[in-house]
């Protein structure tokens, strides 16, 4: 019952957050840490930004491989990994290999989860029990 009671108030509260910062709502809760808005971007809810990181090098990682392969011409990946500080040749190597999969990484270990799990907004916003909302 306890548990179920915190959730309904962190949901209440991400209810709120939307609202009042970016003027939409949640219109399907997936899990307690997972919803999708009306405009249908997804929302995610985690304890810590190290259990977000696993979330993308784990459930998520084909998710987000294929949103790579798929979000920006290979070019235009060789200068996002540029400008996130690595070298031409390193990020060369991995586009003209398609590898997805070391992208993600490279781009998790150097703009952090928001860069996948922030689609709408960008932004973390911490919550009241101390837990981070990727919107």
């Amino acid at each position: 019952m306890a548990i179920e009671r915190k959730f309904n108030q962190t949901q209440q509260e991400v209810i709120n957050l939307l609202a009042d910062r970016f003027h939409t709502e949640p219109t399907e809760w997936h899990t307690r840490g997972n919803f999708t808005d009306c405009h249908g971007c997804d929302g995610y809810i985690f304890k810590s930004e190290r259990a977000a990181t696993r979330y993308i090098y784990g459930d998520g990682l084909q998710m987000f491989m294929d949103y790579c392969d798929g979000a920006a011409t290979e070019e235009d990946w060789l200068n996002i990994l540029i400008k996130q500080g690595f070298t031409k040749r390193q990020a060369s190597k991995v586009i003209n290999e398609k590898n997805w999969r070391k992208v993600v990484r490279m781009m998790t270990q150097t703009a952090g989860p928001r860069f996948f799990l922030s689609e709408y907004s960008g932004q973390v916003n911490e919550l009241s029990d101390g837990s981070l909302l990727y919107y």
